[in-house]
């Protein structure tokens, strides 16, 4: 697939909660809310708390691959069932369609599952991250 998404939400609904945020999060990552502020969600964080994808930061001029700075506020996309969404993985990871995927230990990015790891999404495409840089955005169902 040649297109890469520039924006987070791909389903065309609006189903957001804007916080600020406690650090710099790229768009296409996890996040959970912590004394009213967002911060990055890890696996642990699945299935206990409810659970956000960092949209683009437009309103501050920025990009898919531009990070939101720390104390600017964020939109999170509710990562509700059967959603569309751009998420960010692990770069170098091939996904394929329908692969189940889980948030990554260390935070915020999207890997696959693992081993007794619960998915929290399903990958829509066969695709293959960049091994380098920041563009890492792939489209994926929430579960």
């Amino acid at each position: 697939m040649d297109y890469r998404p520039s924006r987070v939400n791909l389903d065309g609904l609006s189903k957001t909660e804007t916080r600020v945020c406690a650090t710099d999060v790229l768009p296409g990552t996890a996040l959970k809310i912590v004394s009213g502020k967002f911060v990055q969600a890890v696996a642990a964080d699945a299935g206990v708390v409810p659970l956000y994808v960092a949209n683009v930061g437009h309103l501050q001029g920025l990009g898919a691959n531009d990070p939101i700075p720390a104390g600017d506020s964020i939109e999170g996309e509710y990562m509700d069932n059967a959603r569309r969404l751009a998420v960010r993985g692990i770069a170098g990871a091939v996904w394929v369609k329908d692969a189940a995927l889980t948030l990554s230990a260390t935070g915020g990015t999207f890997t696959l599952v693992g081993g007794a790891d619960a998915p929290v999404a399903f990958a829509q495409e066969n695709f293959t991250l960049p091994a380098t840089g920041n563009n890492h955005l792939a489209l994926a169902q929430v579960k």
